[in-house]
């Protein structure tokens, strides 16, 4: 069983240091964050999600029966999750950028538990993992 204790404390500077990138996550989380929460679509691939996640709704194919080349080229859980969540929600794009968002913080986790895995420095986990969500929301 792994060793879960951290091999030294952080100083007072390091610590500074990661109120800063939180900092900066916080700043470049902002947009993505409330355009989560606005009631319209902001560009064509959510209203195509939405209607791949209906039509599973509704019962009917999701990739075409022909061997021809089909557009759909997501997997078939998202669409799934986003169909069976919706059901809680009311709203088909909602649940999907919530999906999203809660996809996006789990990275974030997992990415800091490697690199303390691997590093045994807590430090660099959560560097690693604020970084990591903080590059994706400043590229999104």
């Amino acid at each position: 069983m792994a060793d879960w204790t951290p091999t030294k404390t952080l100083k007072p500077a390091s610590l500074f240091f990661l109120a800063i990138c939180l900092v900066i996550l916080v700043w470049t989380a902002v947009v993505p964050v409330t355009d989560a929460f606005r009631m319209r679509e902001l560009t064509l691939n959510e209203g195509w999600n939405v209607a791949n996640a209906q039509k599973l709704t509704e019962h009917l194919p999701l990739y075409p029966g022909t061997p021809d080349w089909t557009p759909i080229n997501y997997p078939a859980l998202s669409f799934h999750l986003s169909a069976a969540l919706e059901k809680v929600t009311g709203d088909y794009l909602f649940t999907a950028r919530f999906l999203s968002l809660g996809s996006l913080c789990l990275s974030g986790v997992l990415v800091g538990l490697i690199v303390f895995q691997t590093g045994r420095s807590r430090y660099a986990a959560w560097l690693s993992g604020l970084f990591l969500v903080a590059l994706f929301c400043a590229s999104a």
